[in-house]
């Protein structure tokens, strides 16, 4: 599902708006829909992805909660290096490595 898709215009987010504004008095609730929107919408373009997505968003509050207790400037910076890996790996290791097989003569069929 994409952003412009008629599925997400017409019944994905017309229902979570509906339900988050639904729940207005409750601010766990809201937040609740929110976060199960998310990994939803997530998982139906590749439910494999998920746990990437639920272990970097965990990774993400535990430094956070560092940074909350230790204040030291470097621990921001942790979580942004953490996560432009994790997208350097998913997004440019298939390619990466076509390139060093290219360069070694050897055939890559991912």
């Amino acid at each position: 599902m994409l952003f412009n898709s008629q599925v997400f215009i017409i019944f994905f987010l017309p229902a979570v708006l509906g339900l988050y504004y639904a729940l207005a008095a409750n601010r766990t609730a809201r937040q609740s829909v929110v976060v199960l929107a998310s990994i939803g919408f997530y998982a139906w373009w590749d439910v494999r992805f998920v746990p990437l997505l639920a272990g970097l968003t965990i990774a993400n509050w535990l430094i956070a909660q560092w940074f909350g207790i230790w204040r030291r400037d470097w621990i921001p910076l942790l979580g942004v290096v953490l996560n432009l890996l994790a997208l350097a790996l998913f997004k440019y290791a298939d390619f990466l490595r076509g390139t060093v097989f290219d360069l070694m003569g050897e055939s890559w069929h991912p």
